[in-house]
């Protein structure tokens, strides 16, 4: 959470536009550490949370980088079982939830999504694609691709 409060803090003077996500990430993701500590540990200390704030930290991120933070704490806030609605960055062409799945997004223009948990599910809702509803996000739906799950054993222990 420091790094993540450090990426906030380098976003004020580099990319003033995405404060406001920022601050509504971080909000939501300190409403999930209160009851669910580990879900939000497991995904901040993923890989790719890593170079996300490496990425900001070096200053060379664009606000939709930036924004990501929107990603990761959408990803724990659902695997806490909180009801949400956050605003995320469509990044290359994909929105990308870690831990949970991705969905690819047709269309240059789409530059972010809206995403929530509802009692029905994942909600995603981006301009000109109306909204899908995702009822179980390990199984594929609607575009979306379920994160997939490695599992192996080191030394007898998996």
């Amino acid at each position: 959470m420091l790094l993540v409060v450090a990426v906030l803090d380098a976003s004020r003077r580099k990319a003033p536009s995405a404060v406001p996500i920022l601050e509504a990430s971080y909000t939501l993701l300190s409403d999930a550490q209160r009851t669910h500590p580990h879900l939000v540990a497991e995904v901040l200390t993923l890989p790719s949370a890593g170079n996300w704030a490496a990425a900001c930290l070096r200053g060379d991120a664009t606000n939709a980088v930036y924004q990501y933070l929107a990603c990761l704490a959408a990803s724990a806030a659902f695997r806490a079982g909180r009801e949400f609605q956050i605003e995320v960055p469509v990044l290359n062409g994909a929105l990308h939830l870690p831990m949970l799945g991705s969905m690819a997004v047709h269309g240059a223009s789409v530059q972010a999504a809206v995403i929530g948990r509802q009692h029905e599910g994942l909600t995603i809702t981006m301009a000109g694609h109306g909204r899908t509803v995702i009822p179980d996000v390990r199984a594929a739906a609607h575009g979306w691709r379920p994160a997939l799950v490695l599992r192996t054993n080191a030394a007898g222990r998996p």
